[in-house]
C-alpha cells in the first residue's frame, strides 16, 4: 500500500509536458510549411490564369492577322490599336504595318529604293495584369498585293511625314510639280504612296493646316529629284502643330513701323517676324521646341565661320565693363516656350533715345551701324544692315522718345534711311546708352552691376 501511494505521489509531482519554446518551434515549422504550400497554390493559380490569358491573346492575334489579310486594298492595312474584353479581362491589340521590298529590311513607309512588294504586318497583344510586358503575344505576316502595285515602266514616290515625337502624321496634303492626276494625303502612319509616276524631274510639297516645320514654314518643299522607272524615291518630312507666342514690346516710346523680331532657338535657323504697322504686341505661331525661344527686337545674326554676324540686339552678347567708375553687367533675354493655350507672353526690351528735329523736318528713319565708336562695348552688327522707319511722327520743335533695338544707330530726317543725318544736338540718351559728338547713338542694354 505504501509503495502504491509513493508511485502516485511521484507521478503527480513531475514536470513532464510541452513547454512554450516547443510550442513556438512547432508553430514556426508549421508556418514555413504553410507558406510553401500557399506559394505553390498561388503560383499554380497565376500560371493557370496566365495560360488562359495567353491562349486568348494568341487567338486575338490570329484573328487580327486574318482580318488584315482579308482586306482587299493592301494600302488600307495601316497601324491601329484597340482594346477587347475576353472573360472579363481587357486585352490591347496593336497592329503595325509597313511596305517592304525585302522581308529582311525594316524601313518606314517601304523606303528601300526598290519597288513595293510586300506589306509586313506585326500584331502585339497584351493584357491587364500580365506579369511581364515583354511576354506579350506577337504574330507576324507578309501580305503580297493581289496585283502589281505600280507599272514597271514608271516609278513610285514614297513620302514620310513625322511629328516631333516622332510619330506618323495623318492627312498631310502632298502635291507635286509637275502635278499628278490623283490627290494624295498621308495615312495614319504618316506615309504617302504616289504610284505610277512618269519618269522625270519633280519637287514635292507637304502641308497640313495649323502645322509648321522646324524652320517655321507652313509648306515644306523638297529639292528637285529624278524619278526613274521601276524604282522608288523616299522623301522624309517633319511637321508639328504650331503654337502661339505673344511678343510684347516693353516700351512707351514710339516704335518703328517695320520692326523685325528675332526668335532664337538653340539648334535651328533664326526665325524673323516683320510687320508693316506700328504694333507693340504680336501673336506669332511657332514650332513648339521644348527648350523654347529667346525673343529679341531687331534682326539678330550669330557668328558663323568668318561671318561677323549681328550680335548687338542680344543683351547677353554685351560684355561686362566699367565706365567712369560704374560697373555695367549684361542682362540676358528671357527664354520662353510657346504653349497651345493660353498664349504664352514674352516681354521684349528695347533701347530709347529722345529726338528733337529742326522745325522743317517731321520724318524720321534709323540705320544700324556695323560698329560703335571707339571705346564703346557694343559687340557689333557688321553682318546685317537694319533700316527702320517711323513715318511722320514729329511736329515743329517737338521732342519724341523713340525705341530701337539695342546697338549703334544713325538717324536721318527722311522716310527711308537717307537724307540728312541728325546731329548730336538733337539727341539725348540715358546712360549707359550714349550719343557721340557726330550723332551716332549707341543703345546699351546693360544694367548697373549690383
Amino acid at each position: 500500500m505504501k509503495s502504491h501511494c509513493a508511485r502516485v505521489s511521484r507521478s503527480s509531482c513531475t514536470d513532464d509536458g510541452v513547454t512554450l519554446i516547443e510550442v513556438m518551434v512547432a508553430m514556426f515549422i508549421f508556418a514555413l510549411i504553410s507558406m510553401g504550400v500557399i506559394y505553390t497554390m498561388i503560383s499554380s493559380l497565376t500560371f493557370v490564369r496566365d495560360s488562359h490569358a495567353r491562349s486568348a491573346a494568341t487567338s486575338l492575334a490570329a484573328q487580327e492577322i486574318d482580318a488584315a489579310r482579308s482586306i482587299d486594298d493592301v494600302f488600307l492595312v495601316t497601324d491601329t490599336t484597340y482594346t477587347k474584353v475576353v472573360d472579363k479581362r481587357t486585352f490591347t491589340v496593336a497592329r503595325a504595318s509597313e511596305w517592304v521590298s525585302d522581308p529582311d529590311q525594316d524601313v518606314p513607309c517601304g523606303a528601300t529604293g526598290g519597288s513595293l512588294k510586300y506589306k509586313r504586318v506585326n500584331v502585339t497583344v497584351s493584357w491587364a495584369g500580365m506579369a511581364n510586358t515583354a511576354n506579350a503575344v506577337r504574330a507576324d505576316t507578309l501580305i503580297a498585293p493581289r496585283e502589281r502595285v505600280s507599272n514597271p515602266d514608271e516609278g513610285t514616290i514614297l513620302v514620310s511625314v513625322l511629328d516631333s515625337k516622332p510619330a506618323g502624321l495623318k492627312d498631310v496634303v502632298i502635291t507635286t510639280v509637275p502635278a499628278q492626276a490623283k490627290a494624295y494625303t498621308t495615312d495614319v502612319d504618316g506615309c504617302g504612296y504616289l504610284l505610277n509616276v512618269k519618269p522625270g524631274k519633280y519637287t514635292v510639297t507637304v502641308s497640313k493646316a495649323g502645322f509648321v516645320s522646324p524652320d517655321q514654314t507652313a509648306t515644306v518643299t523638297s529639292q528637285q529629284f529624278e524619278v526613274k522607272k521601276g524604282t522608288s524615291i523616299n522623301l522624309p518630312f517633319q511637321l508639328e502643330h504650331s503654337q502661339e507666342l505673344t511678343a510684347k514690346l516693353v516700351t512707351t516710346a514710339v516704335i518703328p513701323t517695320n520692326l523685325d523680331l528675332s526668335f532664337l532657338h538653340s539648334s535651328d535657323p533664326i526665325y524673323y517676324n516683320t510687320t508693316t504697322t506700328r504694333v507693340t504686341s504680336r501673336d506669332v505661331l511657332l514650332y513648339p521646341f521644348s527648350d523654347g525661344y529667346t525673343t529679341l527686337a531687331g534682326r539678330y545674326a550669330d557668328k558663323s565661320g568668318t561671318a561677323t554676324g549681328c550680335l548687338s540686339p542680344n543683351p547677353a552678347a554685351w560684355p561686362e565693363t566699367t565706365d567712369n567708375g560704374v560697373s555695367y553687367a549684361p542682362v540676358a533675354a528671357p527664354i520662353v516656350t510657346p504653349v497651345a493655350a493660353p498664349p504664352t507672353q514674352v516681354d521684349v526690351a528695347m533701347g530709347t533715345v529722345a529726338v528733337k528735329l529742326p522745325s522743317t523736318v517731321k520724318y524720321l528713319s534709323a540705320v544700324s551701324q556695323a560698329a560703335a565708336p571707339a571705346g564703346i562695348a557694343d559687340p557689333g552688327c557688321a553682318g546685317v544692315t537694319m533700316t527702320y522707319t517711323f513715318g511722320e511722327i514729329l511736329t515743329k520743335d517737338e521732342t519724341k522718345q523713340i525705341a530701337l533695338p539695342f546697338g549703334t544707330w544713325k538717324l536721318y530726317n527722311s522716310k527711308d534711311g537717307t537724307g540728312t543725318a541728325i546731329g548730336a544736338t538733337g539727341l539725348v540718351a540715358t546712360a549707359p546708352s550714349v550719343v557721340s559728338s557726330t550723332g551716332v547713338v549707341t543703345l546699351d542694354p546693360r544694367a548697373v552691376a549690383p
